[in-house]
């Protein structure tokens, strides 16, 4: 029997870009009896939350060409007051209405600041955040474009649209999006933990490995990116660099419901189903769902 797939999801943390992801089906199926060949591993966990918030929607000076044909108005700079007035009404209502969570009217007002300015590349990022809370990640992508577009340094939105690329299991164009985030902020061990993670799913473990050592070198205290490249180690059958990497992990946390969920499935592939069946039970006591998978 071999060990094919693994599914964890950290019920309490399992959030991204606002969707809850949880493992397909409930249960956990004990690991059989026969000695078990090296595991070829997929963990399934929710991706990092991204730790910067966008931009807040600014007011830029309203321009000519927003109030159409300047030599119609006889007085320009009440008219740019009253413009900018409205703009800012119209942005506080849609801030209002998402933070209650009411996503139909915020995007009715995003919708009209968009129509006062189109040329706001951070509004575009506020209704692709609406986008998301209202399940439809394809739009938020559309308005992330829209607002790269407008602004093609503006990092976030690279992030954010790579952030979902994963969520929808667009592999590739999710590398194409932190490679950019990664031109414009290589200091940040955002772009490369999330770009292994597509590289995972794309196979390229080479790559995968070169991130989340990247990764690692800018932000050596996170212990879930050893933990993922402890899955990539356990992928190619190098346990030993495996279990260091969960002992680190271990180390920065030691009540890392995924981390026993890690070392669960390295028992399993030392032939030690016992200290793996009590690594999941750790683990699910920690609020991790689990899912195991076994295959002829």
């Amino acid at each position: 029997m071999r060990l094919t797939n693994l599914v964890v999801a950290i019920l309490a943390l399992a959030t991204l870009v606002g969707c809850s992801r949880t493992a397909d089906a409930p249960g956990i199926q004990p690991a059989p009896a026969e000695s078990p060949a090296p595991a070829t591993v997929a963990v399934e966990t929710s991706a990092p939350a991204p730790s910067e918030s966008p931009a807040p929607v600014s007011a830029p000076t309203p321009t000519s060409a927003m109030l159409g044909d300047t030599a119609e108005h006889v007085d320009l700079v009440p008219n740019l007051r009253e413009f900018a007035i409205k703009k800012e009404e119209v942005y506080s209502r849609a801030l209002d209405h998402a933070r209650v969570n009411e996503y139909e009217e915020a995007m009715a007002a995003f919708d009209e600041l968009i129509r006062l300015d189109p040329e706001s590349a951070a509004t575009y990022m506020r209704r692709a955040e609406v986008h998301v809370n209202l399940g439809y990640p394809e739009r938020a992508i559309d308005d992330y474009t829209e607002a790269i577009e407008r602004d093609p340094e503006l990092a976030k939105a690279y992030f954010e649209r790579g952030h979902i690329r994963l969520y929808i299991e667009d592999w590739a164009p999710a590398v194409d999006d932190f490679s950019a985030y990664i031109e414009l902020r290589a200091g940040s061990q955002l772009g490369y933990s999330h770009r292994a993670q597509a590289y995972e799913r794309l196979e390229n473990w080479g790559m995968a490995l070169a991130d989340y050592n990247k990764a690692i070198s800018l932000l050596s205290r996170d212990a879930d990116l050893y933990l993922g490249r402890a899955q990539t180690y356990m992928i190619l059958e190098r346990f030993a660099e495996a279990e260091q990497d969960i002992s680190r992990a271990f180390s920065l946390e030691p009540d890392n419901p995924l981390a026993y969920a890690y070392r669960g499935i390295l028992h399993y592939n030392m032939d030690q189903p016992e200290k793996a069946e009590a690594d999941f039970e750790k683990a699910r006591s920690l609020g991790a769902y689990i899912q195991i998978e076994t295959l002829q």
